[in-house]
């Protein structure tokens, strides 16, 4: 029997099958994490309702979640050569939105060849099944090709679903889990054995650099996937698969804007031009200011950012300074700074105009609201 970083006891798998709404990204947002349905969670793919975890431990078993709670809905034994009978060792899962999963198996000891299942998400049946020339380790699909990676190295197979090769690329990381992110077209992977979240290329080459929520435990980092624009990243936390206490695995839920990455994101931020009036008029012409809200969010703190760097329509901040209020009436505390409208930089014909800056931590941000200039 060989080793691998992910397993534990025996966990018996649920019945049933429940078809869930999308949920918004506010609920994801809020959960912060949910639990892991069994000790050993070592992939994750989300079809744009349900939540697919699968488990080294025990008989293999892909559970079917709840991704704004973590309730278990269903589950399946995780397919081997013998059918599904959870005598297996699926790494990661990767789905086509369509009904269908793909699910990397580790395969056998070093040096072996790992093997990749494409089933449907009810766990009854394997349309197609291919080797890869290592030990399967994570699997990322962007709608028409598959990116599978060595369990034991950072080498990137890309082949179309059927298995075919197409080429191959290091990735100088070693992934426990990737997903292909559709808006961006870059793939997430998140780090065996350290916390790094990082953004590459399809081609390998490294975008950003993120730090993840937690640092992984000896039993190394689970999988990684995306519900709406939310990273969901799940961690092993069982100390010792081989003794008790049995301690089960974590799911965070990130906004992927939020974390501390190199190069940072742009955060987008809400602003509010000339409070509690609309149209925004701007008359170009006046010897005024101009008073812009910066509002904060669940995910941004309006009273924590750098006032140097802040900048409305190419002009800096007035030295006025205003104590924190809440503007909008969220709960939530937000700065209004003021600019002198001889100094925006705002053509005729402008409808928009932006505000940007950077937080006391260096994440720079950006909001825009609708302006309306007269004379």
């Amino acid at each position: 029997m060989y080793t691998t970083h992910k397993r534990s006891i025996l966990v018996i798998g649920l019945c049933g099958v429940l078809l869930l709404p999308l949920i918004s990204e506010k609920q994801a947002f809020a959960q912060g994490s949910i639990p892991a349905p069994g000790f050993q969670p070592s992939g994750m793919a989300y079809d744009g309702a349900v939540l697919f975890v699968s488990d080294l431990a025990g008989f293999r078993t892909i559970f079917k979640l709840n991704p704004a709670t973590g309730d278990v809905m269903g589950s399946f034994l995780a397919p081997s050569p013998g059918g599904f009978d959870g005598r297996s060792n699926p790494n990661d899962l990767a789905s086509d939105g369509n009904g269908r999963l793909f699910v990397v198996d580790i395969g056998g000891n070093p040096g072996t060849s790992g093997i990749v299942y494409e089933i449907d998400s009810g766990g009854t049946t394997v349309f197609n099944s291919f080797l890869v020339p290592f030990r399967g380790g994570a699997i990322a699909f962007d709608g028409v090709n598959l990116y599978v990676s060595d369990f034991d190295g950072d080498k990137i197979l890309v082949t179309n679903r059927s298995g075919i090769p197409i080429r191959a690329f290091s990735s100088g990381l070693r992934p426990a889990g990737m997903v292909f992110d559709p808006v961006s077209k870059l793939i997430w992977v998140i780090s065996e054995f350290d916390r790094k979240i990082s953004q590459i290329t399809t081609d390998g080459r490294l975008v950003r650099s993120c730090d993840g929520p937690r640092d992984p435990g000896i039993q190394g980092m689970g999988g990684v996937t995306m519900v709406g624009s939310q990273l969901y990243i799940a961690e092993v936390s069982d100390p010792d698969p081989f003794s008790p206490p049995n301690v089960p695995g974590t799911i965070f839920i990130r906004d992927p804007r939020t974390l501390e990455c190199s190069p940072p994101f742009v955060l987008p931020v809400s602003i509010d031009i000339k409070p509690g009036s609309f149209p925004n008029s701007i008359n170009r012409m006046s010897k005024g200011n101009v008073p812009v809200a910066l509002l904060s969010s669940a995910t941004f703190d309006a009273t924590r950012v750098d006032r140097s760097t802040i900048s409305f329509a190419g002009a800096t901040a007035l030295s006025i300074g205003s104590t924190p209020q809440d503007v909008n009436g969220d709960g939530l505390l937000d700065v209004v700074l003021h600019f002198d409208t001889s100094g925006l930089n705002l053509p005729e014909g402008t409808t928009e105009a932006c505000l940007t800056g950077s937080t006391i931590k260096g994440t720079p941000f950006r909001g825009c609201d609708s302006v309306r200039l007269v004379r």
